[in-house]
Protein backbone atom coordinates (compact mmCIF):
# COMPACT_ATOMS: atom_id res chain seq x y z
CA UNK A 1 0.00 0.00 0.00
CA UNK A 2 2.99 2.55 0.93
CA UNK A 3 4.52 2.02 -2.49
CA UNK A 4 1.48 2.99 -4.30
CA UNK A 5 1.02 6.17 -2.38
CA UNK A 6 4.62 7.05 -2.94
CA UNK A 7 4.17 6.17 -6.38
CA UNK A 8 1.32 8.42 -7.03
CA UNK A 9 3.05 11.09 -5.41
CA UNK A 10 5.79 11.33 -7.87
CA UNK A 11 3.27 10.62 -10.72
CA UNK A 12 1.97 13.84 -9.34
CA UNK A 13 4.67 16.25 -8.98
CA UNK A 14 5.50 15.23 -12.68
CA UNK A 15 1.74 16.13 -13.81
CA UNK A 16 2.57 19.29 -11.57
CA UNK A 17 5.55 20.31 -13.35
CA UNK A 18 4.17 19.26 -17.16
CA UNK A 19 1.46 22.05 -15.56
CA UNK A 20 4.27 24.54 -15.19
CA UNK A 21 5.62 23.89 -18.81
CA UNK A 22 2.14 24.24 -20.44
CA UNK A 23 1.67 27.66 -18.26
CA UNK A 24 5.09 29.30 -18.93
CA UNK A 25 4.85 27.96 -22.80
CA UNK A 26 1.54 29.92 -22.91
CA UNK A 27 2.50 33.84 -20.75
CA UNK A 28 6.20 33.56 -21.98
CA UNK A 29 5.79 35.86 -24.95
CA UNK A 30 3.68 38.16 -22.31
CA UNK A 31 5.91 37.79 -19.40
CA UNK A 32 8.66 38.82 -21.73
CA UNK A 33 7.01 42.01 -22.82
CA UNK A 34 6.05 43.11 -19.13
CA UNK A 35 9.42 42.35 -18.40
CA UNK A 36 11.01 44.69 -21.08
CA UNK A 37 9.07 47.30 -20.53
CA UNK A 38 9.68 47.28 -16.71
CA UNK A 39 13.11 47.05 -17.28
CA UNK A 40 13.43 49.89 -19.64
CA UNK A 41 14.80 53.31 -18.16
CA UNK A 42 13.35 55.34 -20.82
CA UNK A 43 9.69 54.77 -20.31
CA UNK A 44 7.48 56.94 -17.55
CA UNK A 45 7.85 55.76 -14.23
CA UNK A 46 3.67 55.29 -14.28
CA UNK A 47 3.77 52.95 -17.26
CA UNK A 48 6.63 50.92 -16.14
CA UNK A 49 4.76 50.87 -12.73
CA UNK A 50 1.74 49.32 -14.81
CA UNK A 51 3.48 46.84 -16.54
CA UNK A 52 4.99 45.85 -13.28
CA UNK A 53 1.33 45.15 -11.86
CA UNK A 54 0.63 43.36 -14.93
CA UNK A 55 3.92 41.32 -14.55
CA UNK A 56 2.67 40.24 -10.88
CA UNK A 57 -0.90 39.30 -11.81
CA UNK A 58 0.43 36.47 -13.92
CA UNK A 59 0.37 33.12 -12.66
CA UNK A 60 3.28 32.07 -10.54
CA UNK A 61 3.77 29.05 -11.97
CA UNK A 62 4.43 30.31 -15.65
CA UNK A 63 7.40 31.63 -14.57
CA UNK A 64 10.69 30.03 -16.13
CA UNK A 65 11.91 29.11 -12.73
CA UNK A 66 9.52 27.19 -11.11
CA UNK A 67 9.77 24.73 -13.77
CA UNK A 68 12.17 21.31 -12.26
CA UNK A 69 13.48 18.86 -14.43
CA UNK A 70 12.42 15.37 -13.46
CA UNK A 71 12.79 11.89 -14.26
CA UNK A 72 9.68 10.71 -16.31
CA UNK A 73 10.48 6.94 -14.94
CA UNK A 74 10.81 8.13 -11.17
CA UNK A 75 10.05 11.20 -10.81
CA UNK A 76 13.85 12.27 -8.73
CA UNK A 77 14.33 16.04 -9.51
CA UNK A 78 17.94 16.09 -9.29
CA UNK A 79 20.58 14.06 -10.94
CA UNK A 80 18.57 13.12 -14.61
Amino acid sequence: MNSMVALGKKFTRNIQDNKRRLLSAKYELRRKLYKAFVQDPELPPEMREAHRYKLSKLPRNSSFTRIRNRCIFTGRPRAV
